[in-house]
């Protein structure tokens, strides 16, 4: 035994020494193998590493393709600039120039309406449309005119009253004048000693009672001079009556205004209506405006160098289907104001007559087309050829995009003025391209 070995004591542990060999003997085997197994898998992994290596490096080159610069089909347009009148294209309604509610101007109990009185029926002017009872109004004109006629009579007796009045007047008078020569004979006599005094008293009564009595005549004839005027006032308020009553009887019956047609029905024969019932509404046929709206660009650009919208023509379009129907007129007036809610300006035009009354009916929505003013050194393209950022592009010698900055200055339906750098018979490219830039290759289509 050697010197520092450790001294293992199989009888004291309990365990012999042949288990304790062959449990050391596994655990080595053990070792090894791990060892193996981790030597191959090293091993494994640096060849095939190799191998990617070598067959990268071995792998043929594929020759590189060229690519060919992409050519853009375009539609291009030569322009020139020039004076050009765009058609300002609006939207509009067609509304009554005169539209009246028709109203009973007496009440009672409607005994006969018109056969035009329906939703959409023509009427003539001065056609009997609705009659009301007229059986009170015929009772209110007799009481009228008999009080006239009492009034009347009134009048004439009072003035036969002042012609009698008078007479007796002027009789008074010379009976004053008469007692005033006696009074003024019995005053001499009376100077002379020829006549009693009692004479001379009697005649001064008698002189009194005659003035008297000339007074009483004057007051008399003044009372029924104001009888008279008073009962000519009273005659004048009679005779107002009586027209009023005629007048009853006359409102009656329901007159149109003018040739129209009639909407809103609201009479029926034995209805009883009230005093300013509306049994109807009537808009004239032959007046028919369209109303529409320009924007405060439009308006000022249109009334710009002094010029007006009144008398400006204009063209009503108004489309049933496959149906097109054009009828000219002419802008009559201006809104007053501007409208709050657009900030725009109301226009209304007035339509030919000899063509709206048999196509157009108020409600009824048109385009409404009317002449812009001149707009010098512009050129005219269609919308697409312009680009975000109010650019439009033309076409260089060498076929290349070249951008030109423009400004909007009108439109014109599917077309746009537009004012710029524009060079005499430039080529521009009419074509919206997503890739639109300078130097992009394009062909005319």
């Amino acid at each position: 035994m050697k010197r520092g070995a450790p001294v293992f004591d199989a009888a004291h542990e309990g365990v012999s020494a042949p288990v304790v060999g062959r449990a050391a003997v596994g655990w080595r085997r053990r070792l090894f193998r791990g060892l193996v197994s981790l030597a191959l898998v090293a091993l494994t992994l640096f060849g095939a590493q190799r191998l990617q290596a070598y067959l990268v490096a071995t792998k043929p080159v594929a020759p590189k393709r060229v690519a060919a610069e992409r050519v853009r089909t375009v539609e291009i347009q030569s322009v020139r600039p020039s004076t050009e009148r765009p058609t300002l294209s609006l939207y509009g309604q067609i509304v009554a120039g005169r539209t009246v509610d028709l109203r009973v101007l007496v009440g009672g109990e409607v005994t006969s309406v018109s056969s035009s009185m329906v939703d959409g029926g023509r009427v003539r002017k001065d056609a009997v449309l609705v009659s009301v009872d007229r059986f009170e109004y015929d009772g209110a004109l007799v009481r009228a005119r008999t009080e006239l006629a009492e009034a009347e009579a009134r009048i004439v007796e009072t003035r036969a009253r002042i012609e009698l009045e008078q007479a007796a007047r002027r009789r008074a008078a010379e009976q004053e004048a008469i007692t005033e020569r006696e009074l003024k004979r019995l005053s001499t006599l009376q100077d002379k000693g020829a006549t009693s005094d009692a004479n001379l008293d009697a005649s001064r009564l008698r002189m009194t009672s005659a003035m008297a009595a000339v007074e009483a005549r004057d007051a008399q004839i003044k009372i029924l001079e104001a009888q008279v005027s008073r009962e000519q006032a009273s005659l004048e308020r009679l005779a107002w009556n009586v027209r009023k009553a005629e007048r009853d009887i006359r409102n009656t019956q329901l007159i149109a205004p003018f040739d129209g047609i009639v909407s809103n029905v609201a009479a029926e024969e034995g209805r009883l209506v009230n005093v300013n019932d509306r049994v109807a509404t009537l808009y004239d046929v032959d007046r028919l405006e369209v109303r529409f709206m320009l924007t405060d660009g439009q308006y000022g650009r249109l009334t710009s160098d002094g010029g007006k919208l009144e008398g400006r023509k204009v063209t009503v379009v108004w489309r049933g289907g496959t149906i097109v129907r054009e009828v000219p007129g002419v802008i009559d007036r201006v809104s007053p104001v501007v409208a709050s809610a657009t900030g725009g300006f109301d226009v209304l035009a007035r339509l030919d007559r000899s063509q709206a009354n048999d196509i157009l009916r108020p409600g009824a929505f048109v385009n409404v087309s009317t002449p812009d003013i001149d707009f010098r050194n512009v050129v005219r393209l269609p919308q697409s050829a312009v680009h975000p950022g109010d650019v439009v592009f033309r076409v260089g010698e060498d076929r290349r995009l070249v951008p030109i900055p423009v400004r909007i200055e009108a439109y014109d339906g599917a077309h746009v003025l537009l004012s710029g750098a524009f060079p005499d018979g430039a080529e521009i490219m009419t074509t919206r391209l997503a890739d639109a830039g300078p130097g992009v290759l394009v062909r005319s289509r």
